[in-house]
């Protein structure tokens, strides 16, 4: 199970980077923004059983520090939140594969 983070100091800053490029779930090619599972999920999810992201390479911390990141950002400043992650598509070159 991974562990409530947003108090930790390493937590509360401005992610340098939000926008990551695909997952083990998605191709390479897609735009995702992690949050922390089982923090963010609905209690009745139907996926919540079996969850891939409660699982593996999620709970390393990188990946798991930068999921906390997302969420304090999204929490202390949604506005800015947003921007970032607009700005982020704004200055990437080429988002396709072809």
């Amino acid at each position: 199970m991974i562990k409530n983070r947003i108090n930790e100091a390493a937590v509360m800053e401005i992610p340098q980077r939000i926008i990551k490029a695909g997952n083990s779930k998605v191709s390479e090619f897609v735009a995702v923004v992690n949050m922390p599972a089982g923090f963010t999920c609905p209690s009745d999810a139907p996926c919540k059983n079996g969850c891939y992201a409660l699982k593996g390479r999620y709970l390393f911390d990188s990946v798991n520090l930068s999921s906390w990141k997302n969420l304090f950002y999204f929490n202390t400043d949604p506005d800015g939140f947003f921007k970032a992650i607009e700005s982020e598509l704004d200055k990437a070159e080429n988002l396709r594969p072809w």
